[in-house]
């Protein structure tokens, strides 16, 4: 069953009425569920996703996603919203919203697109789910429904993707009716995001008519066998109402032609040549660039160039990334692979001067950030690292995998304190108090630091023990936390002596 699917089933307890087919705006007198109870119960499927090895820890990718998605929804009737856009690798076409203002996007969506345009209308739409609070109106409907019950249904319906018999009972002890009713979001809601999404597509400065020809061209494919329908189609019913609907708006709009990004094209082939064995992904692009069959001829040779690099053929990866950065602009995202495949070639120096040289030019490239750190590490410069990672951190405070570089830093200098109360900060980041705890708890038994800095544990550490006190009446047992490694540079565990560096994702042959 797919997560949309058990997300409506979790967040509803009672059948929805049907639905007129005119967009349902909702009562305005109802209430709303608060936004801090959607966050928790968001962060709480957060912690499942991470754990799970389909989560894609590509900064590259989830920078572009959160760029894209800021742009629409500063276009949306809601500019002040605040997106976090993580990836899936999965085949499959999918999307959907979460509690919390978190948006999933699979892989297969990705390449299932055929320009930025249909990325953009796909996101849109989810960004409207949440705007126009369809999400919140479902869950505030049961005003009978506490959050350790919501929560408490969250954890199965996670659970059920692994064992469909436990979470089924759990979920069946749950409920007091028939869900049926509620995996799917109703046509209102589908005509509402429709309507806002194609607005908001318009004033981002995209092509509204992408939403109709990608949808267009999903429910094509999969008009004569509905078995082989997306799970974009299953969790979002589509209708050749829907369509006209669009295509009825859109043909109000005055036509203009909408070129996708090169970050897009860039992205797009290395999502493809994510989801292939790496011969086989070598042979596609190189076929088309013999062929002269492409649509973007930098994104081919990129595809290429990143495919030999996965699979280890460094020299020849070098070359076409050559090719590549002299056939335009400098570009973030191929000075970041011409500087990863320096590092395979064992040019550590050159790499770094490849960071440094890119990353005050793209400042909000965190991809750069984490190579230039690494690279440091690789040539045993700690104190640099440290700087670099600090200097980061500047810009994105947020960001659990730099505090755990900060830790990293720490540890091979021995600064004992120091390097437990980042690791700290780092799961807090993740929304994992108790491990935040833990780390606090050490880094004040460490004996080290000075009068100031243990000072300021003590005080976060009672920071936080009053945040989790706070947060145990309302939430149920937290699922088993998630490896803190969230790749990135891919530098080895604290506490260990001089680091063994990941170049990226792993050879595959």
């Amino acid at each position: 069953m797919r997560l949309a699917h058990l997300l409506l089933l979790f967040i509803c307890i009672t059948p929805l009425a049907l639905a007129s087919d005119l967009p349902d705006l909702g009562d305005p007198s109802q209430a709303i569920v608060s936004n801090e109870k959607l966050a928790r119960i968001g962060n709480l499927m957060m912690a499942h996703y991470r754990a799970q090895p389909n989560f894609v820890r590509d900064p590259e990718l989830t920078d572009y996603l959160d760029a894209l998605g800021a742009r629409l929804a500063a276009a949306s009737p809601d500019p002040t919203l605040r997106l976090h856009f993580f990836v899936l690798e999965d085949s499959t076409i999918n999307a959907f919203a979460m509690p919390g203002n978190y948006v999933a996007v699979q892989t297969g969506l990705i390449t299932a697109t055929q320009n930025e345009s249909e990325l953009a209308a796909v996101l849109a739409h989810e960004i409207s789910h949440i705007t126009q609070h369809h999400i919140a109106r479902m869950v505030a409907r049961e005003s009978q429904m506490s959050w350790p019950s919501l929560a408490a249904m969250a954890l199965a319906i996670l659970a059920a993707r692994s064992n469909s018999d436990v979470s089924g009972a759990a979920i069946a002890a749950s409920t007091a009716g028939s869900l049926q009713a509620q995996l799917a979001y109703s046509r209102g809601h589908e005509a509402e995001a429709d309507r806002i999404g194609i607005q908001t597509l318009t004033r981002a400065g995209f092509d509204p008519r992408a939403m109709v020809s990608f949808f267009q061209r999903l429910e094509e494919e999969t008009r004569i066998d509905q078995s082989i329908a997306p799970a974009y189609l299953r969790d979002h019913p589509l209708t050749w109402q829907r369509i006209a609907d669009m295509q009825n708006r859109v043909d109000l709009l005055p036509y203009r032609q909408v070129p996708s990004s090169l970050d897009y094209a860039l992205l797009r082939a290395k999502v493809r040549v994510m989801a292939a064995p790496a011969e086989q992904a070598i042979e596609t692009f190189s076929d088309a660039l013999a062929q002269g069959r492409y649509t973007s001829r930098p994104a081919t040779l990129y595809g290429l160039s990143y495919a030999l690099f996965r699979d280890g053929q460094y020299a020849k990866a070098a070359r076409e990334a050559a090719i590549l950065a002299r056939s335009g602009p400098a570009n973030p995202i191929v000075d970041n692979l011409r500087a990863m495949i320096a590092e395979g070639l064992g040019n550590v120096p050159g790499a770094l001067a490849i960071y440094r040289a890119a990353a005050p030019r793209f400042p909000a490239q965190r991809a750069l950030r984490f190579g230039e750190i690494r690279a440091y590490f690789k040539l045993h410069r700690i104190q640099d690292a440290l700087e670099a990672t600090h200097s980061a951190l500047a810009a994105f405070p947020n960001d659990p995998q730099l505090y755990r570089l900060e830790a990293q830093c720490y540890a091979v200098q021995g600064h004992l304190l120091l390097e437990h109360q980042a690791l700290a900060k780092a799961y807090e980041k993740l929304h994992e108090l108790s491990a935040a705890i833990e780390q606090l708890s050490i880094a004040s038994r460490s004996g080290d630091g000075n009068f100031y800095q243990r000072s300021i544990v003590e005080a976060e550490l009672r920071t936080l023990r009053r945040r989790a006190a706070l947060e145990k009446s309302l939430n149920p047992p937290q699922p088993r936390k998630p490896p803190l490694d969230l790749e990135g540079p891919g530098v080895a565990a604290a506490r260990y002596p001089p680091p063994a560096v990941s170049l990226g994702p792993a050879r595959s042959r």
